[in-house]
C-alpha cells in the first residue's frame, strides 16, 4: 500500500490495480471498503475496455478475443514508478498474458496528486507498439453512504435521456432523469448501471453527492460518458467518469467500430483526468 498525506487528508492506494482503497478527509472516510454480501472493490481502474462486450468477445483483424467486464488492469499488479508525499505514479505494461486477450503493446501510467483542495487522478495511455491501438479507460470509485440518511446527486443538467443494461447489453431507458436533483434510491438501478452519454457535454463538469443539503464529495470530470451504480441495500454509490462505454445491443463486435472507442498511433500518448474536490 502507498500513502499520500497532507494536513487534512490521507489517501491509501494499492499496487493491485493501482486502486484507491481509502480517502480520509478531515477524519471522515469517503471511500467504501467492501462489506459482507456486497461488492468487494473500492475504486478500480477500468482498462482496456469499459463495461461489457457482447458475448464477452470482440473482433480485431478477423480474430476473436475474449475479455471480461471492465478489462484486466484492475486485477494486475502495477509498479510504483514515482513516489512522493503528495503524488505517486503506478505503471502497467503489456505482458505475454495480456497479449492473449488484447493484441496491443501499451504502457498505462496512473498518477495520483494530492493537494489541499482535492485529489487528481490522471490516466496516461501510451501505444508502445507499431500498430494502431484501440482502447477505453475509466474510473469506478465507490463512495460511502449512510443508509439512515437521504442522499442525492446534483449535476449541471436538468432532464436527460439515460441508458441502462438489459441482459448485460446497453439500451436506452424509456424515461428521462432530472439530474439537478436525483435522489438515490434502489429503484433507480432496476436496469443495473445508469449510463449517460456526455459526448456533447450535457452534464457540465461536476457532480455533487449531497446529504442534508451539504455536499459530501464533489467530482470534477470531462469524460464523454458517465456511469452511476449501486447495489440494492448497499452502503455505497459509484460515480464513474468513463472514456468508453459498454457495447450496445446492436454492436457487431468489431473493436474499431465500437461506440466510444479511442485510438493511438505508434508512440502516441493521451491523458485522461478527473478529480475529487474537497
Amino acid at each position: 500500500m502507498h500513502v499520500l498525506q497532507n494536513s487534512g487528508t490521507k489517501v491509501i492506494i494499492s499496487s493491485l490495480g493501482a486502486e484507491i482503497k481509502s480517502i480520509i478527509h478531515k477524519g471522515k472516510e469517503l471511500i467504501y471498503h467492501g462489506s459482507e454480501g456486497f461488492w468487494q472493490r473500492s475504486s478500480p481502474v477500468l482498462f482496456p475496455i469499459v463495461g461489457s462486450l457482447n458475448n464477452g468477445e470482440y473482433i480485431h483483424d478477423n480474430t476473436t478475443y475474449a475479455m471480461s467486464q471492465h478489462g484486466f488492469a484492475r486485477d494486475m499488479e502495477f509498479v510504483l514508478t514515482e513516489d512522493s508525499e503528495n503524488y505517486c505514479t503506478f505503471t502497467l505494461n503489456s505482458t505475454p498474458e495480456t497479449l492473449l486477450s488484447y493484441p496491443f503493446i501499451f504502457e498505462l501510467n496512473i498518477k495520483y496528486t494530492l493537494s489541499e483542495n482535492g485529489l487528481e487522478m490522471a490516466y496516461f495511455v501510451k501505444n508502445t507498439g507499431a500498430n494502431t491501438m484501440f482502447y477505453n479507460v475509466g474510473a469506478h470509485p465507490a463512495f460511502v453512504l449512510d443508509l439512515s440518511l437521504r442522499h442525492s446527486l446534483c449535476f449541471e443538467a436538468n432532464e436527460v435521456e439515460v441508458q441502462g443494461l438489459r441482459n448485460g447489453k446497453r439500451v436506452i431507458l424509456p424515461h428521462k432523469l432530472n439530474l439537478k436533483n436525483l435522489e438515490i434510491t434502489d429503484d433507480l438501478f432496476a436496469a443495473d448501471t445508469i449510463i449517460i452519454d456526455n459526448t456533447k457535454g450535457i452534464l457540465g463538469n461536476t457532480v455533487k453527492l449531497i446529504c442534508k443539503n451539504e455536499p459530501l464529495v464533489t467530482l470534477s470530470f470531462n469524460s464523454p460518458y458517465f456511469g452511476i451504480w449501486k447495489q440494492k441495500n448497499s452502503p455505497f454509490i459509484c460515480l464513474e467518469p468513463w472514456w468508453g462505454v459498454a457495447d450496445s445491443a446492436m454492436h457487431n463486435g468489431i473493436l474499431e467500430k465500437k461506440e466510444g472507442i479511442l485510438s493511438l498511433q505508434a508512440s502516441e500518448q493521451r491523458g485522461h483526468k478527473w478529480s475529487i474536490i474537497f
